[in-house]
């Protein structure tokens, strides 16, 4: 999920996203078992809001384009598979996720900034996973959007992780994204299928 290093490694971020789960997708038709596949909001261009699994996938980076190459893939091989594009939050044992960063660098009384400009929709982890494993009891199959209803900024998110551990008001700043890597600023996805099947997240 390193945008930066897959725009760097393109090679590498295709034999990741798209080749091996080529080839999980011919053992599972070989072997019988069910594909579960963990995909990205960044399949879509971010030029519109609530993308929903219908929408055509324009991918604005290196990372986006692989995720929806192993997609296609997938649903080419083993169209019984299901295909969840996820964006969840929690920690992570490497400390590399967005609330790690945030979390982290106020708890250590340093600045954060936040970006404004950045929209998404995103899911607690355990809840992701719950989620996941009910359409897999539920034997569903094609593509499902596992993320939250609440579209928010980058700036939402740590602000609630802010006032959640009562960290002071000066240690979070907003921002613009400003990078060499241009990324979809815009990745909310609409969740009405999944909540069409009485899952609400």
């Amino acid at each position: 999920t390193n945008l930066d290093f897959c725009e760097s490694n393109p090679e590498i971020s295709f034999f990741l996203n798209e080749q091996v789960p080529m080839h999980l997708a011919q053992l599972s038709n070989l072997f019988g078992f069910k594909l579960v596949h963990i995909s990205t909001d960044a399949v879509f261009s971010g030029e519109k809001s609530y993308s929903s699994e219908e929408d055509i996938c324009t991918p604005s980076t290196v990372y986006g384009h692989s995720k929806l190459a192993g997609e296609n893939v997938i649903s080419s091989i083993a169209p019984d598979s299901l295909i969840c594009r996820v964006n969840f939050v929690g920690a992570n044992p490497k400390g590399v996720s967005l609330f790690d960063y945030f979390y982290r660098t106020m708890s250590k009384k340093i600045t954060a900034t936040g970006f404004t400009d950045i929209y998404f929709t995103p899911l607690a982890v355990d809840v992701t996973a719950r989620i996941i494993l009910d359409l897999m009891d539920r034997n569903e199959k094609g593509i499902y959007h596992v993320v939250g209803t609440d579209r928010i900024s980058k700036y939402d998110f740590a602000e609630m992780v802010r006032r959640i551990w009562d960290f002071d008001e000066s240690l979070l700043k907003p921002g613009l994204y400003d990078s060499t890597v241009k990324r979809s600023l815009d990745l909310s996805l609409d969740n009405s299928k999944l909540r069409g099947i009485g899952i609400n997240p």
